[in-house]
């Protein structure tokens, strides 16, 4: 047959009956059709349906018996029973597909999980399950080829105070033998090849039906991420408290000195002293003044003044600034006659530009040029400050933090007074904008170049938006209008000014409202693959627009934050 049976017709009737149905002759039956092309021919028929828990799942039929005499009722017996185990192997069928898929996508859950996970037989004590990230943990301690035993018997667990832990205390020992749960226990592990993990482990059991624990659940977070983020942070506070102590100390021995010899020294000395004392403790100022800011910055509270402003004009008043104390260096400008104007915080993006400049030149003589070059590109533009000398001491990689650590650990350097802080709230600065900060070793090792880059004043994002499917050119949610055709936002009914990142941004989350967008897509979309993974710059975007939206994170009306995925627009 080409064409499988229609409810039409008899088949349509066998439908309507909770029964069976049993015919003589088709041909004589008041709703003999339904049957489809080149069918074979039938003149005796008995149906019935497939049915489990009183759920219609389907119909069964015979045609034309053998012995071409009727059916009977021991037939229409058989195909009653056939039709009930057919039936239950439906639902069977079903409930295996579906245990089948869940299956699947638990153990593909268990693969990528960011924390390891052991599964043991409580009985057997055989490892049924244990994941990547355990594995990367463990090594072959944890694999499926090694027992419950073998695995806990070739690690030394200790608590953090040092104490070795008895077997009796441990996770999976309480687990098995009183059936807690154990939650978020930091414990060292200390493996056969002397490697040491610091872990918050988590134990669970699973019961059977019956009651019986037949396995256990054991979770694994290696805690080194979070420790070397915490070591960073020390050896950070270390750089700042150097820094901080040099003003200092040359405070404290300018004042002694000054009072020894207040009474001896002419009117020339004691007037260079206190020019000194003046100029560290307005560094000292400046250093704290930093450090207020960069805690702002790492809170995502920088406050920001955005306003239109000409590129030109920002670069020249900071090399003017930065020429007063550097007369000897030159500064070559590329700035374009029609570059765009951007949308930055005047006073902010002009105090990275002048710490720019100021640590390039530690890299360079007297001699040298700077380079400030202006390349609008797509939605932003890219400004770079750059310089090239004869030495080799600029830093390999962008990791500015490891070339902060290394110049603040050699004595032997002088170094620019305050430039561990002031790149650090560079790089701070330029992304509170949106932006991206980035340096680089120029060739064979000689000269830095700094870039980074701020969003357009103007939306020149034309094109995006606009919808040739029919669907609607806008979105409306409560005190929010977007028009895709004008590329018009309005809150409360005013015209509210959106720099062209900030509208493609609000675009792709309002074509997709109701939808999660993770946090790949949308860099994907508004910045480009490159960016791809950079949430900061992403976030920065989305905290911009809630406050031009009048937006509050915490309790959302527009923007939603999904933890750990991306972020959701209000469906209009």
């Amino acid at each position: 047959m080409m064409n499988q049976p229609v409810g039409k017709g008899l088949l349509g009737y066998l439908n309507e009956l909770e029964g069976t149905l049993r015919v003589a002759d088709i041909s004589k039956h008041f709703r003999s059709v339904g049957f489809p092309e080149n069918h074979p021919l039938m003149r005796t028929f008995l149906g019935a349906q497939v049915r489990h828990d009183g759920v219609h799942l389907g119909n069964i039929y015979l045609g034309e018996k053998v012995d071409e005499g009727e059916f009977t009722e021991l037939d229409e017996e058989i195909i009653t029973r056939f039709a009930a185990q057919a039936g239950t192997a439906i639902i069977n069928s079903r409930r295996f597909e579906r245990e089948r898929r869940i299956k699947t996508d638990l153990r593909a859950l268990v693969k990528i999980a960011p924390v390891g996970l052991l599964v043991f037989d409580a009985k057997t004590g055989a490892v049924l399950t244990s994941n990547q990230e355990c594995q990367r943990i463990g090594g072959d301690v944890g694999s499926q080829a090694m027992s419950w035993q073998e695995t806990f018997e070739s690690i030394t667990l200790f608590r953090p105070d040092g104490r070795q832990l008895p077997v009796g205390d441990r996770p999976s020992t309480q687990v098995l033998q009183g059936g807690e749960v154990v939650r978020a226990e930091e414990i060292t592990l200390r493996f056969p090849d002397g490697r040491k993990i610091n872990t918050l482990i988590s134990a669970a059991p699973i019961y059977s039906d019956h009651g019986d624990i037949v396995s256990v659940v054991v979770a694994l977070q290696d805690l080194t991420q979070l420790e070397d983020a915490e070591r960073m942070r020390a050896e950070y506070l270390g750089i700042v408290s150097h820094e901080l102590r040099t003003p200092l100390a040359t405070i404290k021995g300018s004042v002694v000195a000054l009072s020894e010899l207040a009474q001896s020294l002419n009117e020339t000395e004691p007037l260079q002293l206190l020019q000194i004392i003046d100029h560290q403790a307005e560094v000292m100022r400046n250093q704290i003044n930093n450090l207020i800011e960069l805690s702002h910055i790492e809170a995502g509270t920088l406050s920001l003044s955005l306003e239109p402003t000409d590129p030109t004009t920002l670069i020249n008043d900071s090399v003017r600034e930065f020429k007063r104390n550097h007369a000897g260096f030159t500064v070559s400008q590329r700035i374009p006659v029609d570059s765009p104007r951007v949308m930055v915080d005047k006073d902010l993006v002009s105090q990275a530009l002048r710490d720019m400049f100021a640590h390039a030149v530690k890299y360079a003589s007297a001699e040298s040029t700077i380079s400030v070059n202006v390349e609008p590109e797509d939605f932003r533009v890219k400004i770079s400050v750059s310089i090239a000398n004869d030495r080799s001491n600029a830093p390999e990689r962008p990791e500015l933090l490891e070339w902060i650590r290394f110049e603040a650990e050699d004595e032997a350097k002088q170094p620019f007074e305050g430039d561990g802080l002031a790149l650090t709230i560079c790089k701070g600065i330029v992304e509170a904008h949106g932006g991206r900060f980035q340096a680089e070793r120029g060739d064979c090792g000689r000269g830095i170049t700094f870039t980074f880059t701020v969003p357009l004043a103007e939306d020149l994002y034309l094109n995006e938006g606009r919808r040739d499917d029919g669907q609607s050119n806008g979105y409306a949610f409560r005190s929010v209008a977007i028009d895709f055709d004008s590329h018009a936002v309005a809150v409360d009914g005013q015209p509210t000014h959106l720099t062209a990142t900030e509208y493609k941004l609000l675009c792709e989350l309002s074509k997709n409202a109701g939808r999660v967008v993770t946090q790949d897509e949308l860099l994907q979309e508004v910045w480009g693959s490159e960016y791809r993974g950079e949430s900061q710059l992403l976030r920065a975007y989305v905290k911009a627009l809630r406050q031009k939206l009048g937006d509050n994170a915490r309790a959302p009306t527009y923007i939603f934050t999904e933890r750990g995925v991306g972020y959701r627009m209000a469906k209009g």
